[in-house]
């Protein structure tokens, strides 16, 4: 399930929260080509909200600039890497060959 956006009543806001089963992807965009702390605080205010551990949760910062990096959790990707995020979870495993829907259509008919 796709949010387009998350603010708590102090104001902090996070762009986009996309839940793939139990664990959820928080991406906070921005045009800017510097990586810079104010750039990735929005996602340790929202991290910091959910030390609970209820949730499993991915901090992702899209930006303008040329490099990926990975710092303390948080993933920061150039806009022409965001394709690498896994926004869709991992399908369930299913053996090879026919899925049961399919096995089912092909079986003779008594």
């Amino acid at each position: 399930m796709i949010r387009t956006y998350f603010r708590d009543r102090s104001g902090a806001e996070i762009d986009l929260l996309v839940e793939r089963g139990s664990s959820t992807i928080a991406a906070e965009v921005t045009s800017g080509r510097t990586l810079v702390p104010d750039l990735i605080a929005p996602l340790r205010r929202y991290e910091s909200m959910l030390e609970s551990g209820r949730t499993k949760h991915e901090p992702v910062l899209v930006y303008g600039g040329a490099r990926d990096i990975t710092e303390n959790s948080i993933r920061a990707l150039p806009w022409d890497r965001i394709h690498e995020v896994p926004w869709t979870p991992a399908p369930a495993w299913r053996p090879q060959g026919r899925s049961p829907r399919a096995a089912a259509r092909k079986r003779p008919r008594p």
